[in-house]
């Protein structure tokens, strides 16, 4: 063997252990993020399992394969129909998905007044044949407040015209009753707004988001968003996605960024919550401070809905969008029914 072969071979034994090396350091990579993969997906059953325990996958979120941001939620005329709406992560037009049980799904593009709408659409309720979507827009305030609008079933589009109700709540989240309409803003708690309160029981107890109830025939009775007052206010803790009111009682989903989401339920009877001295546009203002349960529950849980029929909550997680990639991985593209029964049986 001549000297250039001797090199040439030394050259291929070298390439070859480093290839060897390189080889056992993607098998082990690769290894350990299976491990983990799998870890995650066994551990969070015990990390959330009142979460688990109450949890039913009704369907597919749908949407998620066109790119669909999962925000608002609710039933519609039966527990086994339902819509979703939210932006989309292509930048297109916003989007009101309606589906079933069964996975029959239908995507709407929104609109205002024929053009093509961009908001947000953060809360979505459903009452009479009419939806109401709370949308907030730090800049355009044709953007924000709240819409009414029906769905033609057989058409692409959806008219969704301009807010019906235009106020200073920062319109992150939505739900009626039929009765009522409460409209909420979401905050983390870096951010501040005018709408802060504090407790006059325990003065390191400092609010600075608000829940608004108000009467839903107000709201249809045409008249100007500035007569428009609320009959009572709820200040509320930061990172809230979404609420239900049921009985005599308040769920609160709060989530942010990777955070463990979490059910706050409080008790409204008398005496129950704190009453400040305070108002909000003439209406009482009940501080909401104390749980009598909460549940932890995956990151990036979002609005919410709630049958009295069933006794059920109806949730979606934004994380199993494209936009992220661990919603995929860990199984979170359903659509999340909880059983209340369960939880407090």
């Amino acid at each position: 063997m001549t000297k250039k072969e001797k090199k040439k071979l030394q050259r291929l034994e070298i390439f070859y252990k480093v290839l060897r090396i390189f080889g056992i350091i993607f098998c082990s990579f690769f290894a350990t993020a299976i491990l983990v993969w799998g870890g995650f997906n066994v551990f969070k059953f015990p990390l959330y399992k009142d979460f688990y325990r109450m949890n039913t996958n009704k369907c597919n979120i749908p949407g998620l394969k066109d790119g669909f941001i999962p925000q608002g939620v609710t039933y519609l005329d039966d527990d086994e129909t339902f819509a979703c709406s939210g932006p989309m992560n292509d930048n297109s037009e916003s989007r009101i998905y309606i589906s079933n049980s069964n996975n029959k799904a239908k995507g709407y593009k929104l609109s205002q007044e024929h053009k093509k709408f961009y908001g947000k659409c953060g809360g979505l309720a459903y009452s009479n044949g009419y939806f109401y979507m709370a949308s907030s827009d730090k800049d355009d305030a044709s953007k924000r407040g709240i819409f009414k609008f029906q769905v033609d079933r057989n058409g692409e589009y959806v008219e969704i015209g301009n807010p019906i109700f235009r106020t200073d709540i920062r319109s992150s989240f939505i739900y009626t009753d039929d009765t009522y309409l409460y409209l909420g803003e979401f905050n983390n708690t870096d951010e501040k707004n005018s709408h802060v309160f504090r407790s006059s029981l325990n003065p390191d107890i400092e609010y600075s988001s608000i829940i608004a109830k108000y009467e839903l025939a107000t709201l249809n009775s045409g008249l100007p968003s500035s007569d428009i007052k609320p009959i009572l206010t709820y200040s509320i803790p930061s990172k809230v996605q979404g609420c239900a009111f049921f009985n005599h009682d308040v769920v609160l989903s709060t989530s942010f960024g990777l955070d463990n989401s979490h059910f706050l339920f409080y008790d409204l009877s008398s005496n129950k919550q704190e009453k400040l001295t305070e108002k909000y546009q003439d209406s009482d203002v009940i501080m909401l401070t104390t749980t009598y349960k909460e549940v932890k529950a995956p990151p990036m849980m979002e609005d919410l809905d709630y049958s009295k029929t069933t006794n059920k909550l109806l949730v979606v997680n934004e994380s199993a969008s494209s936009k992220y990639i661990f919603g995929s991985l860990l199984f979170y593209t359903k659509v999340n029914e909880l059983d209340l029964t369960r939880l407090f049986k």
